[in-house]
């Protein structure tokens, strides 16, 4: 029989805003040579410090599993895992939606997992082993996916998007923000 925990500690910090300085999109290599984007898009930090937000999620598992040697050519592995990720919450959320008052958190994690070993007497008892097994498996939340949720709320961060005049002449609108430049913050 054997029984075991395991920690983890997770860590991460978004150093990556995505589209702090602006993204074009061009409908055709002439329609970029001409300065007609399709769309722009630019996420704005609302909230000093939104970009860089560090993250902490511990994982807690524990274990048990043994063998049982049914035949004296069958062998058979049983076992039971559970495992638990504890993701941050919000510290602020979007009056609006309230969905982003909380990221959810999965509790179920039980998998159990199977195993055997089979030494058929036809091929040669010993000298030849067929090996199968099955178990269910857990991703854990990248927190990436996590800082997403937390920032993206509007209130700490704000992505704004604006539709260019592509191939047509631009419109009042879309002329406000002429390619290549970045719309102030």
């Amino acid at each position: 029989l054997k029984l075991g925990v395991e920690y983890n500690r997770l860590g991460d910090q978004n150093l990556f805003p995505g589209a702090a300085f602006g993204s074009y999109s061009f409908d055709t290599v002439s329609a970029l040579a001409a300065g007609r984007y399709n769309a722009y898009s630019q996420n704005f930090e609302v909230v000093p410090g939104a970009f860089g937000l560090r993250l902490i999620s511990p994982t807690y598992a524990g274990f048990v599993d043994d063998s049982y040697r049914v035949h004296p050519s069958l062998t058979l592995n049983l076992g039971l895992r559970y495992e638990f990720q504890s993701l941050p919450q919000p510290e602020v959320s979007n009056p609006n939606y309230p969905a982003t008052s909380r990221v959810p958190i999965d509790k179920n994690n039980v998998a159990p997992r199977f195993g055997f070993a089979w030494s058929p007497a036809v091929l040669g008892r010993g000298k030849t082993v067929i090996r199968g097994g099955y178990g269910i498996y857990y991703q854990q939340f990248l927190l990436q996916d996590v800082n997403d949720a937390l920032t993206g709320n509007a209130v700490l961060q704000a992505n704004y998007s604006l539709n260019g005049p592509g191939n047509r002449a631009p419109d009042a609108v879309s002329a406000c923000l002429v390619f290549p430049g970045v719309a102030a913050s």
